[in-house]
């Protein structure tokens, strides 16, 4: 507490002038000093009560904001659900890459398209492919296998550049009538917004952007994918 000239106030100072540890042991030395501390340096019960108040009050205001802070961290760390069921054939097929939270792949690249197919042993061949840089820029695939971890949903999938690590893969939503859908992945690090065609109507787009802020995700992190076919 500062008083109106900007210096500390009285009671300031005798909070952190009051040690109650060396004040006891002083008391017991000798009788001088027990008179001169008694006089010059303990403070009066009332004073003291309001340095312990005062104290308990800051440690109480740092419990509290740990303890929301950590509740916060548990709500964005909950499990990230997915579609109840996914029908696998429908979904096969392209899917035009619309907007993404970017994975170091995903930066700066244009008409990006995700393309599944079914492999005769349940596993999903994927073709991941883009322009880098602009539009005329250079095309490039990866090739990624997604297994089905989850054969009561088919929604929960290991996505694997490389072996052997499956990266998590969660269709998370997916619209009734199937124009678009969104990828995303319990840490909520990245997420991907891919539709059927080349563009959403304003509509789907800003239902599937609530539906991605709802889940957790940092939407200052969100890029859209330019997307430029003949017509």
């Amino acid at each position: 507490m500062l008083s109106s000239a900007g210096r500390a106030s009285p009671l300031q100072g005798e909070c952190r002038r009051f040690d109650p540890v060396s004040t006891h042991q002083s008391l017991f030395s000798t009788k001088d000093q027990k008179f001169y501390i008694s006089k010059y340096f303990l403070p009066s019960p009332k004073k003291v009560y309001i340095c312990i108040m005062i104290k308990i009050n800051k440690t109480l205001s740092v419990c509290i904001l740990s303890i929301f802070t950590f509740s916060c961290a548990i709500q964005n760390n909950s499990e990230l659900k997915t579609v109840e069921y996914l029908d696998l054939d429908q979904f096969m097929g392209d899917w035009f890459v619309i907007s993404v939270i970017p994975t170091f792949l995903e930066k700066d690249i244009y008409n990006a398209i995700e393309s599944y197919s079914l492999n005769s042993d349940g596993t999903v061949s994927t073709e991941f492919s883009f322009n880098k840089g602009d539009f005329n820029g250079e095309r490039k695939t990866y090739n990624p296998k997604g297994f089905i971890l989850d054969q009561n949903s088919n929604a929960l999938w290991g996505m694997q550049f490389v072996w052997p690590i499956k990266a998590d893969f969660r269709v998370v939503y997916l619209s009734d009538d199937l124009s678009y859908t969104i990828i995303g992945r319990n840490k909520r690090d990245f997420v991907w917004l891919m539709s059927r065609s080349p563009s959403m109507t304003d509509e789907d787009y800003s239902s599937a952007m609530n539906f991605i802020e709802s889940i957790g995700y940092d939407m200052s992190k969100i890029v859209n994918i330019p997307q430029k076919w003949p017509e």
